[in-house]
């Protein structure tokens, strides 16, 4: 008879045992072996023990590899933001934050940059305001020192030689008036012309018919043109053509031009003023029989001040300049053809809508009514 019965397997037994013979012990029967059970519970909780320490440091590596990363993804986009800001103050207005993710720091480096481009914005409006003004001050000076040099000469006069000559007195208080005249009207229309050259002035837009501007403007010059036997034959559409503007300087362009071709037409000339619309622009002519303009000249009209070779023509050099300032200011362009002996012509040219063009430039007044 077998003693040992359902021996388990020797990796289920422990070590520790006790082997005892049954029967005799140089012949026994068979033997009795005693051992400790073997503790599933305890080899069970090293092993996990292990596994849980061997994954805590596993887990503290990767928190900490991952709070690097974190770290440093947050950190970058801050980091360049204030580079570009350093770079900002040093005065390089152009740079902007090149931040390459998402989330709230993508929002703020957006942000950023729409400030940044705001007061770039602002500053260069800033400068072209300041140096509008000094080429204001630096035209005003060249402009008012002959008016004034005058005024002086006949105040001068006055007290002396012609103290006593009453016909003299009237000649030079005559004089007198003009240049005063000229000095009102150059204040007047100088620094406007300053702030349009550089996009400040804000027009008071609305609506309006451009041949019944046209006819407004040529009204003042019908008497001038008459008394040197100009006619003045205007070419206006059928059906109003309708144009955003500011009613009053786009007049005073009109009667700039229209000034202009009187002083400069022959006698029993003509002066045409032609109106054309069709769907793609609105083109103004104004068109005189005269002297011309030198091939010289022609490129520097439009400069503030010039008068070119003809110097028997009243006139301080600011009116071509204040047509282009504000056709420009409009949307427009204008240009001009001459033939000297013959005549000149202006052409002044509107896209279809003329509004858009100033409106992406400039912050604009609009009438309530319109």
């Amino acid at each position: 008879l077998k003693a040992i019965i359902n021996v388990p397997p020797a990796h289920y037994r422990s070590k520790a045992s006790v082997t005892y013979p049954i029967g005799d012990h140089e012949s026994p029967i068979g033997f009795v072996r005693l051992s400790e059970p073997i503790d599933f519970g305890t080899n069970l909780l090293d092993q996990l023990k292990q596994a849980l320490i061997t994954a805590g440091i596993g887990a503290v590596i990767l928190a900490i590899i991952f709070g690097l990363w974190n770290s440093n993804r947050i950190a970058s986009p801050i980091k360049s933001l204030a580079a570009t800001s350093a770079q900002m103050e040093g005065g390089k207005l152009s740079v902007r934050a090149n931040l390459k993710t998402g989330g709230e720091i993508g929002a703020l480096g957006d942000q950023f940059n729409q400030m940044a481009d705001n007061l770039q914005a602002t500053i260069k409006q800033l400068e072209d305001e300041r140096d509008s003004l000094r080429r204001f001050i630096a035209d005003a000076s060249h402009e008012l020192r002959t008016p004034i040099t005058a005024l002086k000469n006949f105040n001068t006069l006055l007290q002396g030689p012609a103290a006593s000559d009453p016909d003299a007195q009237n000649e030079f208080l005559l004089e007198s008036q003009i240049q005063i005249e000229r000095l009102a009207w150059i204040t007047a229309n100088l620094l406007d012309l300053s702030r349009m050259d550089a996009g400040l002035l804000e027009l008071d837009l609305a609506e309006h018919d451009l041949c019944e501007i046209i006819e407004s403007s040529a009204t003042p010059f019908e008497t001038l043109a008459d008394e040197k036997g100009i006619s003045m034959n205007i070419q206006l559409p059928e059906n109003p053509v309708k144009i955003t503007a500011d009613r009053p300087r786009l007049e005073m362009a009109i009667g700039n031009l229209l000034d202009n071709a009187i002083k400069f037409s022959t006698e029993n000339g003509e002066i045409r003023v032609i109106l054309e619309n069709d769907q793609e622009c609105i083109t103004l002519k104004v068109c005189d029989i005269g002297q011309g303009i030198s091939p010289d000249d022609l490129p520097n009209i439009f400069e503030r001040f010039y008068r070119g070779r003809v110097h028997n023509v009243e006139g301080s050099g600011l009116g071509l300049s204040i047509v282009k300032s504000v056709v420009e200011a409009h949307g427009g362009t204008v240009d001009v053809e001459s033939i000297p002996g013959e005549g000149t012509t202006f052409r002044l040219v509107w896209e279809c809508p003329n509004l858009d063009s100033y409106e992406k430039r400039n912050h604009v007044t609009r009438d309530a009514g319109n």
